[in-house]
């Protein structure tokens, strides 16, 4: 199995469908560079893994889901762990314009209050799981 198709494969599942995980990913990848590798990994497992529509994860995805989830979720923890990111974070969720605009300022400003080890660095939340899906409850049960 490729490790790329997993993780767009967790994308899709992750987002509810390829376009949804097209939109979601943290970097820049079309529509139909999805379909065609997670065409790829179904051959590869020689199984279907979602109907396409509507969506809905079929059992040999759930249990690939199931397996590739804490990996994926993980995955951003380990870097930050690696590269000698603190532990103690203040996250902050606001929009683009707050974010560029207002808060350097700010904390700029209170610097010796929060007395920061490193440097402030902004980015855009990651998305969360869309449990807004139109799958059947036992598919959700993925914990």
């Amino acid at each position: 199995m490729n490790i790329h198709h997993l993780e767009l494969f967790y994308y899709v599942a992750r987002h509810c469908g390829i376009v949804p995980a097209v939109r979601n990913m943290p970097y820049g990848i079309q529509q139909p560079a999805v379909s065609g590798q997670i065409a790829r990994l179904e051959e590869t497992l020689g199984t279907k893994l979602f109907n396409r529509r509507p969506f809905a994860l079929l059992p040999p995805g759930i249990e690939l889901y199931k397996f590739i989830r804490p990996f994926f979720d993980e995955i951003d923890h380990v870097g930050e762990a690696i590269r000698g990111g603190s532990t103690h974070q203040l996250r902050v969720a606001a929009p683009a314009i707050v974010l560029h605009d207002y808060l350097p300022e700010i904390f700029g400003a209170s610097e010796n209050i929060f007395q920061p080890s490193g440097s402030l660095s902004m980015k855009q939340p990651a998305p969360k799981p869309n449990d807004s899906c139109r799958r059947p409850k036992s598919i959700w049960r993925l914990r």
